[in-house]
């Protein structure tokens, strides 16, 4: 069984190979988040609100990042709007 950090490292390699999907110029935005969403809906009910806590959650921390210029300024300050919803995710 992997421990924690084997986990976590796991999620950082796989988070980078879609970051690496996203770095090119010839990106279709929404042909990828269609990708992204097909395969959430095809995971088990309890998996889909799973990630999407965990999200929330990714996302509210991202909205407290100090490394901020005007490449992703805006996404900080979106981070930050959706941090303030009061939504709780539970699992169920």
């Amino acid at each position: 069984m992997n421990t924690q950090t084997e986990k976590e490292a796991n999620v950082q390699e796989h988070i980078k190979a879609i970051i690496s999907e996203l770095n090119s110029m010839s990106l279709d935005d929404e042909a990828m988040a269609k990708a992204i969403s097909n395969t959430i809906q095809g995971e088990h009910r309890t998996l889909q609100q799973s990630f999407f806590r965990v999200l929330k959650l990714s996302i509210s921390d991202y909205g407290r990042n100090s490394f901020v210029d005007a490449r992703n300024e805006k996404s900080r300050e979106w981070c930050n709007e959706v941090a303030q919803v009061e939504t709780y995710i539970p699992f169920i």
